[in-house]
């Protein structure tokens, strides 16, 4: 999967108290049905809803056990809570076979650790405080979160620019991105590469999206945004990636923890409003390998 990161660096010395809500297994059919009808979830008959049901109940004894083992995180029900983490990646995730990760992937200017200078990230900055950051998105059962991470940093560096919050199109990248496989999973790198080639992006009204590959509708006369260039980063510092960060999305230091704001292409409903957060780590790559995730930047005209 991929992310957006925003920038929002806080520091706070006054502690705060972890809420944990334990789940009572005995209870867990009425948890399933206020899952149900919080989700508005629809089973094709009783033997589907109990194998559901099935799978929800080994769930909820994972949530409860992260939430023993966790120091800092909270865990709880999301809408996800009856699929196998097998149909979870098969429906939502966009991750390629590793044999495809070669230099083609990355854009014609690549930079390290040593071209990222300081920027003197402030304590305290979020872009969604600039209004900056379009809605939160939700990508269906379809392996595009490559598409939305695209176009979500795109719609940021559209703002920056020209000063208008413009919802761009996914489906274009899902359509019409020939390099990237749909709803299989894509780089963010090539779908700047193949804009940048192209004739231009749509907006998301002009071209809504559809959570599946269709044949691609383009037409140029209504593209908005045009993209001049695309820039791939291999860094190995987090502090680096924290100054790049700067002019595109959040970290965050509270309570002595610092975290990563992550924008999530799920929908709304789940997380923080579709946002999480992610505890920066001392790992050489990166929390959730994020240093080594083909991180990569669009310039808009």
């Amino acid at each position: 999967m991929y992310w957006l990161l925003f920038l929002a660096v806080c520091i706070s010395a006054t502690a705060s108290v972890r809420s944990v809500e334990y789940f009572d297994l005995e209870d867990a059919h009425i948890h399933f049905k206020d899952f149900r009808n919080k989700f508005n979830k629809q089973y094709v008959d009783e033997r589907e809803k109990e194998f559901r049901f099935s799978i929800f109940k080994k769930n909820l004894e994972d949530v409860n056990r992260l939430n023993k083992e966790s120091k800092h995180a909270v865990y709880g029900l999301t809408k996800f809570m009856d699929l196998t983490l097998e149909e979870f990646a098969a429906r939502y995730s966009c991750i390629l076979d590793p044999s495809y990760d070669s230099y083609t992937m990355y854009c014609d200017v690549i930079k390290t650790d040593k071209d990222i200078p300081d920027a003197g990230a402030p304590d305290a900055f979020d872009w969604r405080d600039k209004k900056a950051v379009t809605r939160v998105k939700d990508q269906g059962a379809c392996g595009s979160c490559w598409a939305f991470s695209s176009i979500a940093h795109i719609e940021s560096q559209y703002f920056l620019k020209h000063g208008n919050l413009t919802e761009f199109a996914e489906q274009q990248l899902v359509d019409c991105e020939k390099k990237c496989f749909g709803c299989l999973g894509g780089y963010m790198s090539l779908a700047y590469k193949g804009l940048k080639e192209g004739k231009g992006l749509m907006t998301e009204k002009d071209y809504p999206y559809m959570a599946k590959q269709s044949k691609c509708q383009f037409d140029p006369s209504k593209a908005v945004a045009k993209i001049s260039d695309c820039v791939s980063y291999n860094l190995t510092s987090q502090e680096k990636v924290k100054q790049l960060l700067y002019k595109i999305g959040p970290i965050s230091i509270e309570n002595g923890i610092p975290y990563w704001i992550v924008k999530n292409s799920w929908g709304a409903d789940i997380e923080e409003n579709g946002y999480y957060r992610m505890q920066r780590s001392n790992n050489p790559n990166g929390a959730c390998r994020m240093l080594n995730a083909f991180m990569a930047t669009a310039t808009v005209d």
